[in-house]
C-alpha cells in the first residue's frame, strides 16, 4: 500500500528540534512504502520564515523595508501562511505522524490533531522522551481526541520496555524499527472511521494552502536564501485570492498597509460587534466575599483569593468556589 503523503509533525523551534526533525524524517521515509512522500514543517511549508522573522523574535524586523505594510500585518500574513500551508497537508495526508516529545504536547499540534481525527486521517502519536521513562502521560484532552486511545495513554506500557526504548540491542526498542508497526496499527485502527467535512473557514485555509504550496512547490526549505523573495510570493497569493482570507482580516490588513480585497465593501459587510461586558468573577466564600474585576491584574486576584481560601486540596477548593 502506498502512503502519497505523510505529515511529520514534529518541533522545529530550535536547531536541535530541526534536527531531531530531519532524523526522524530518514526513519519515516525508510519506514514507508516506496513512493511515498514525507511532508516537513521545515521543507513544505513556510515555517522558516516565520521563525526568522516572527514577532517572537527579539530581533525583529520588517522582511521587505521597502514595504507599506506594519509589523502587525505582516505577521498575520505569516500566520495565515503557515495554518493555510499546514492545513492544506493535513487535508491530503494519508497519515498523520505526530512527535510528542517535550515536557508538555505542543500546544499547536493538539490543535492539528483535532482536525485530522475529524477529517478522519490515521494518527501515528509516538515519542522517546526519556521523561517518559517515569510513564509521564500526556493531557488528557490530546489523547482521547485520538482515533484509539488504549495505544497512547502510556508509551510504551511497563517500565522495562521503556528503558528497552533507548537500547537498541534489546527488543522492543525504539526510532525506526518500530515506525512499521506504529503505521500499520493506524491504518487499522482507522479503518471503519468515516471522514468529517471542515467547516467553511476551514476549507478556505485549505484552498489557500493548495495555492501557495503549489506556488511554492519544493522552495519552502530555500526560504532562508532568499526570504523577501517568499515573502513577496505570499502576499501576491494573498492578493490574487482574497476570498479565501476572512473579512475581519481583510479589514484589519487595509488599516495596517496591506490592503487586499474591497475592504470598503468588506466593511460594510461586517455585522458589528457587540458591547463586551466588563468581565467579572464573582463567588460566595466561608469567611468573605470577593470581587474579582477585570481592573488590575488576575493572577494577582487569584493569589489572593486563594491564600483567602486557603484549601487543603483541590476538592476543597472546588467546593467552596461552586458548591
Amino acid at each position: 500500500m502506498t502512503l502519497p503523503l505523510v505529515l511529520l509533525l514534529t518541533p522545529v523551534f530550535s536547531r536541535y528540534d530541526i534536527l531531531e526533525s530531519a532524523v526522524i524524517s530518514i526513519y519515516l521515509q525508510k519506514a514507508l512504502p516506496p513512493g511515498s512522500t514525507v511532508a516537513s514543517l521545515v521543507t513544505h511549508t513556510p515555517y522558516l520564515l516565520y521563525q526568522q522573522y516572527g514577532l517572537y523574535n527579539p530581533g525583529r524586523q520588517l522582511i521587505d523595508p521597502s514595504s507599506p505594510e506594519t509589523l502587525v500585518a505582516q505577521q498575520i500574513i505569516m500566520l495565515l501562511a503557515m495554518s493555510a500551508s499546514v492545513l492544506n497537508l493535513l487535508a491530503n495526508a494519508s497519515l498523520v505522524f505526530v512527535v510528542g516529545n517535550g515536557p508538555v504536547v505542543n500546544e499547536g499540534f493538539s490543535s492539528l490533531l483535532g482536525v485530522a481525527s475529524t477529517l478522519g486521517k490515521p494518527i501515528v502519536y509516538w515519542k522517546d522522551d526519556v521523561r517518559h521513562l517515569w510513564g509521564f502521560q500526556d493531557n488528557p484532552w490530546s489523547i482521547g481526541m485520538l482515533p484509539t486511545i488504549s495505544n497512547h495513554m502510556m508509551e510504551p506500557s511497563t517500565f522495562p520496555i521503556r528503558l528497552n526504548y533507548y537500547d537498541s540491542t534489546k527488543p522492543n526498542n525504539c526510532g525506526g524499527m518500530t515506525f512499521p508497526d506504529l503505521i500499520a496499527d493506524a491504518l487499522k485502527n482507522n479503518a471503519r472511521i468515516t471522514a468529517g467535512a471542515p467547516s467553511s473557514h476551514m476549507q478556505q485555509l485549505i484552498s489557500l494552502g493548495q495555492i501557495l504550496n503549489l506556488s511554492f512547490g519544493s522552495t519552502y526549505a530555500n526560504i532562508p536564501k532568499d526570504p523577501k523573495a517568499a515573502y513577496n510570493l505570499i502576499k501576491t497569493v494573498l492578493r490574487q485570492n482574497p476570498g479565501y482570507v476572512a473579512d475581519a482580516d481583510i479589514q484589519y490588513l487595509a488599516t495596517q498597509g496591506f490592503p487586499i480585497g474591497d475592504a470598503a465593501v468588506v466593511k460594510a459587510n461586517i455585522r458589528p460587534s457587540p458591547p463586551i461586558p466588563v468581565p467579572y468573577f464573582e463567588g460566595q466564600f466561608a469567611a468573605t466575599k470577593n470581587t474579582i474585576s477585570a481592573q488590575g491584574s488576575l493572577a494577582v486576584k487569584a493569589m489572593e483569593l486563594l491564600k483567602t481560601i486557603n484549601p487543603t486540596n483541590d476538592a476543597e477548593m472546588v467546593s467552596t468556589l461552586w458548591g
